[in-house]
């Protein structure tokens, strides 16, 4: 049983990826090493909370959860915006990044060749696969940021049945400085719906960076 039951679900049979199909059913053959990739990444977040020694002095390691429905769409484009953007700052070592669904119907799958395309054109890649948001997320990481108001519900419901819940779950779009809240799914329109997301998420992680540096 998926751990979030979402409110909004998509009609999956007309899906725009190729082969979408044989990745579900791939996906479904690897559930049980699933949760083995969940149990080691719940053990690198809690490691990298370790204190870290840098030129004389001790900073602490930050970690942040970028989710929307599925997986594929605008948390892979958020991860990536801010991987880059914290390498730029050279921090990177100081922040453990990772994206997640709510849903987990695309677990297994790439991101949206959308989505891939958008972050090329940005001189930007993933190799994310999508994964269901897990009981160990709320535990172990200091953000999750989704981003519409169907998400944040379905995160709050889900973190109630969680012991010791030590993430601050917000909207990432509080931190857009033009102050659109939403960031829209681009799953049913065009490139354009895409690049939208891509602009939101520059402004909204640069903003947040800005707020925790």
């Amino acid at each position: 049983m998926a751990f979030v039951n979402s409110e909004r679900r998509r009609d999956y049979t007309h899906h725009p990826i190729p082969g979408w199909g044989e990745r579900v059913i791939s996906a479904a053959f690897t559930t049980q090493s699933r949760h083995v990739e969940e149990s080691i990444r719940a053990v690198a977040v809690s490691l990298s909370r370790f204190w870290i020694a840098r030129g004389g002095c001790t900073v602490m390691a930050s970690s942040a959860l970028f989710v929307c429905l599925g997986n594929i769409c605008r948390s892979p484009i958020a991860e990536a915006v801010f991987r880059k953007m914290v390498t730029e700052q050279g921090v990177a070592d100081q922040w453990h990044i990772d994206s997640a669904g709510t849903y987990g119907h695309e677990a297994g799958s790439p991101a949206d060749y959308r989505s891939q395309a958008c972050l090329r054109k940005h001189k930007l890649s993933t190799n994310h696969i999508a994964r269901e948001i897990t009981k160990d997320d709320f535990k172990t990481f200091d953000y999750i940021f989704c981003m519409d108001e169907s998400n944040l519900r379905d995160l709050q419901r889900s973190a109630k049945n969680v012991s010791n819940c030590k993430a601050n779950i917000d909207l990432l779009g509080k931190f857009d400085p033009q102050k659109q809240l939403i960031i829209k799914d681009p799953y049913y329109g065009g490139d354009e719906g895409f690049e939208e997301v891509y602009q939101q998420c520059l402004r909204c992680c640069k903003a947040f960076l800005s707020s925790v540096a």
